[in-house]
């Protein structure tokens, strides 16, 4: 009536969703009103309304025609919506893990699963969750999901019988299965991602559950989830203060902050094939909640950080650590100190001038078990065969680090490259057997470094230069 007219705006999605609504031109915005007295957060800048929306449930908005102002066409806001959006759209946070989508398989847990994500009775000794009624998980999607760098496969409760995840016994809900076995693996694995949270977790250091990874040939690992450092809590607004050696972070999590945290698990044994993994729990206070599984396939390249036979000198120690070799120095180790990395096989380079060695890096741990000191300078050098067949060393170089220098910043990756004509002094195809990495320790760096994704590259499509 009198030129009013209604919008009606529903969202069909599994979890609520901030929404922009601009009715367009011809519709002066502060005509808006919201006559549903739900969901309206306020106006931007341009006077559109900002609006949270909950699954499934309408909200009605009411204006008014402004008769001087033409409508625009539909079809012309449509064709402005992609430049609107990219100039508005936040900056993508760095993931906290980076894994090879190439190489990632899932684990199905469906067989094992016995819990669902929400819970219609409180303390009922039957329900759902963590049995506590309306405190429990919503919103949780279905499918592949990315999970701060780490895709899983969420299972969709409809089709499981209405069990999502896998929770064991604790003080708190003592009827839960005190584990679960035989989850079925039946590959090679450089490292196995899990996506977990505790409930009434008791403190740090306190070990709430156990992962026991059986390999084929008989062998087993077991893999403790400490409290705190391995596991976190699903109110993951409310976290109780992490080690400082924690290895989890956030991996999922709803718009009420509540979700599941994410473990890496980097495996001693990448040439030993898994077949079976169990969940056991301490039954202790703390209740253990496991939502999904990945493993990342071994790298198959000869310059693979798992592949490499390391021999380290002066002090240095050598180990796999989220997915690379770290070459570490502490209080022990020489002024010099370093590692020579033996490839499995040599490496093919038809012509040294038109190819770089490249990799990413990172800072290790500090002696005190943190990585916020910065990694040392370090130098490379390679070992390599001509047509001749004698092997021979080539000088130690510093690499180009991309951004200049170690950032020492450990939430991210920076890459490092050398034009192999610097390093090989021939013509013609060489082959590359192994390579040095020497740092010097300084009393303020005793980190070491942290290497990961060598490789051999085209120096053109690498940007060329010396």
């Amino acid at each position: 009536s009198g030129g009013a007219t209604a919008f009606v705006l529903t969202l069909h999605g599994l979890s609520p969703r901030a929404i922009r609504f601009a009715p367009g031109v011809g519709f002066p915005a502060a005509s808006l009103a919201d006559a549903s007295t739900r969901g309206v957060l306020g106006r931007d800048p341009d006077g559109a309304a900002l609006l949270l929306m909950e699954p499934e449930t309408p909200v009605v908005l009411r204006g008014s025609m402004d008769a001087a102002r033409p409508t625009e066409p539909y079809s012309s806001v449509a064709a402005r919506a992609p430049d609107w959006l990219a100039a508005r759209r936040p900056a993508a946070a760095a993931e906290a893990f980076q894994t090879d989508p190439a190489r990632m398989r899932f684990l199905d847990l469906r067989a094992v699963a016995n819990r669902a994500f929400t819970d219609a009775v409180a303390g009922d000794g039957k329900g759902g969750w963590t049995d506590q009624g309306e405190n429990c998980l919503r919103n949780v999607p279905w499918g592949v999901t990315d999970c701060n760098g780490v895709p899983f496969d969420f299972i969709r409760p409809a089709q499981n019988g209405d069990r999502a995840c896998v929770m064991l016994r604790s003080e708190k809900v003592p009827y839960l299965p005190e584990a679960v076995r035989g989850i079925d693996v039946g590959m090679k694995a450089e490292a196995l991602f899990f996506l977990h949270a505790g409930a009434w977790l008791e403190g740090v250091e306190t070990e709430i559950m156990r992962y026991v990874v059986r390999y084929a040939d008989g062998t087993s690992e077991r893999v403790p989830v400490i409290a705190c450092r391995d596991i976190d809590d699903w109110w993951i607004n409310v976290r109780r203060k992490t080690s400082a050696t924690a290895r989890c972070r956030m991996g999922w999590c709803n718009s009420e902050n509540r979700g599941f945290h994410v473990l890496r698990w980097d495996n001693p044994h990448p040439d030993r094939t898994i077949a079976s993994i169990d969940i056991e729990s301490a039954c202790g206070v703390a209740l253990p909640i496991v939502a999904a599984i990945s493993a990342q396939l071994p790298d198959p390249s000869p310059l693979a950080a798992w592949r490499l036979k390391a021999t380290s000198w002066g002090g240095a120690k050598t180990l796999l650590r989220g997915g690379g070799l770290e070459i570490a120095a502490d209080d022990s180790s020489a002024n010099w100190s370093g590692a020579r990395l033996t490839l499995p096989t040599s490496v093919s380079v038809p012509d040294p001038v038109a190819f770089r060695l490249a990799f990413e890096f990172n800072g290790g741990m500090s002696p005190v078990g943190t990585f916020d000191v910065p990694p040392p300078a370090f130098q490379i050098r390679v070992v390599w065969r001509g047509a001749d067949g004698v092997e021979r060393q080539s000088k130690y170089l510093v690499p180009e680090i991309g951004g200049g220098a170690p950032d020492g910043d450990p939430g991210t990756w920076q890459t490092a490259s050398l034009p192999l004509r610097r390093l090989v002094d021939a013509e013609g195809s060489v082959e590359l057997t192994a390579l040095y990495v020497q740092f010097r320790v300084l009393p303020a760096r005793r980190a070491g470094v942290v290497l990961r994704d060598l490789r051999v590259e085209s120096a053109a499509a690498a940007g060329g230069g010396d």
